[in-house]
């Protein structure tokens, strides 16, 4: 079932995904925190690498989730369950994306922080978090390769078995006949 926007369900559910990522970003900007105090940064060859392979995957993934054919299904219902997952998980990777891309410009100030032993800069934040995201693509990218190939499979399954019975009921009409 479809929600709204309009709907309490539809809003409801957009504020736990806007309140997933903000939980991510506090998680990640933690570690990230934790890890920068321990001497772990990630320098400018590194994240420069990083966002090169983040947009080679953004691209891919999107190719798979449009690529994604809804020609043999007839179950409507199913089509929109599945064309509305996949169009929410289109708009977070445009929207992780484009986030990373403002954090990789690093045109915001650099501010380097210490309080007692804890040490970290807003830039070193941010390139935790476009690795963070390089991740997610990742996850992602593979998750939907994994279910296309299985919403493919089931779908042949299921023509297979139309066949089968197209068969099984053509058998069954030429024996009557002869028998007759």
């Amino acid at each position: 079932m479809r929600y709204n926007e309009g709907t309490i369900a539809g809003a409801i559910i957009k504020e736990n995904t806007k309140l997933k990522w903000v939980r991510r970003i506090i998680i990640i900007s933690t570690m990230a925190i934790l890890l920068m105090s321990l001497g772990f940064e990630i320098s400018d060859t590194s994240i420069s690498v990083i966002f090169g392979v983040l947009g080679i995957i953004f691209p891919l993934a999107c190719n798979q989730i449009l690529s994604v054919s809804f020609s043999d299904v007839e179950n409507q219902a199913l089509v929109n369950i599945v064309r509305n997952k996949l169009s929410g998980l289109l708009k977070n990777l445009v929207y992780a994306f484009i986030a990373s891309a403002v954090l990789y410009s690093e045109f915001y100030p650099d501010m380097k922080i210490s309080i007692w032993i804890i040490s970290f800069s807003i830039h070193g934040v941010a390139r935790y978090i476009i690795l963070f995201m390089l991740v997610y693509f990742a996850y992602n990218f593979l998750s939907i390769v994994q279910y296309r190939d299985e919403f493919e499979d089931s779908l042949r399954r299921m023509r297979e078995e139309q066949e089968y019975k197209h068969i099984i009921e053509k058998t069954e009409s030429l024996q009557k006949q002869h028998k007759s």
